[in-house]
């Protein structure tokens, strides 16, 4: 039944990408002299990437994007408006440099450029047109349009963050959008090098860094129990066992947001189903490493309120000080 309603929501997400692009689009002149088709390469990567149904429909989209893309505030070295080549190459052909920018773009427009976490947005409906436009534009070319090596770049930029923390805005097409390109992300060769910390030390840091963000936790509870849930549990088991593998230290404070966290996904999940086996599975791993967790796993067995287990954590917590 889960994955059925995820095929559903796949449906309705991709039939509304249209929708969702041509927002910040409307008015552009179809008829503009400079407007051109998008290359072939980028079309043969939705080929590659998309059903051949959905392909047209986001073609169309980017298409739009490629005819007049913003031109404006793009690099910030620069307050001049970019020539319209400039301006296609740093969203369809983005150099390192231009990844980094996208990931500076993401964080002012999610907020998270601020301290405050209260501050993270959650409605695009409040952002400002400059900073919906840089969300819409910039999301949407990584989700389609980015190639591994670009992929690459934006997790050891510090984009995991981003994308992260939109997964628990309000707008279903953005959080499948992040979703899809973290598992994209995290499904690349790159990670199964037992020497990634030595060969690729950014991109590892980078992964590590996540368990110390409160965005990370925050937006993985939100998705519990609901349409994402199992592919979310999917990324933070990965997340976990990174760390656990290549990084032998997680303080206190770490291990007892895992641990319960990792709980809550056991008792909001159905036993016997492969994401309840999951949850319990990479628990079961981490704990052996975390004492935290077998205080946190002895909390959750007794019949007892929730906050009791998070009296446990405060208290392994505490006495690791």
């Amino acid at each position: 039944n889960n994955n059925n309603n995820n095929n559903n929501n796949n449906n309705n997400i991709n039939n509304n990408n249209n929708i969702v692009m041509n927002e910040d689009a409307k008015g552009t002149n179809s008829n503009s002299h400079d407007v051109r088709l998008l290359p072939q390469d980028i079309l043969n990567r939705l080929k590659a990437r998309f059903p051949v149904d959905v392909v047209p429909h986001v073609a169309e989209a980017l298409q739009k994007l490629w005819a007049e893309p913003p031109r404006s505030g793009l690099r910030k070295e620069s307050k001049e408006e970019a020539q319209i080549d400039s301006a296609r190459q740093f969203f369809f052909y983005p150099e390192p440099s231009d990844v980094r920018r996208h990931v500076a773009l993401l964080r002012v427009a999610v907020g998270l450029k601020n301290e405050r976490k209260d501050l993270l947005v959650r409605d695009i409906k409040d952002l400002d047109k400059t900073r919906r436009r840089n969300l819409v534009h910039t999301l949407a070319v990584i989700y389609h349009c980015y190639e591994d090596e670009s992929l690459v770049d934006l997790i050891r930029s510090g984009g995991g963050e981003c994308l992260f923390s939109l997964l628990s805005v309000k707008t279903m097409v953005f959080r499948f959008w992040a979703l899809q390109v973290l598992t994209r992300a995290f499904k690349m060769d790159l990670w199964n090098d037992e020497a990634v910390r030595s060969r690729s030390p950014k991109c590892a840091v980078a992964v590590e860094a996540l368990i110390r963000s409160c965005v990370f936790y925050e937006s993985l509870r939100f998705n519990i129990g609901k349409d994402f849930s199992a592919p979310c549990l999917q990324i933070f088991a990965f997340v976990v066992e990174f760390n656990r593998r290549h990084f032998a230290y997680t303080s206190a404070e770490e291990s007892r947001r895992i641990g319960e966290l990792l709980q809550h996904w056991i008792s909001a999940t159905a036993q016997g189903g492969d994401e309840h086996n999951l949850a319990r599975h990479t628990f079961q791993n981490f704990a052996i490493f975390c004492q935290e967790c077998n205080k946190i796993a002895t909390a959750a067995s007794s019949p007892s309120s929730p906050k009791q287990i998070e009296a446990a954590g405060s208290s392994a917590s505490t006495s690791n000080k």
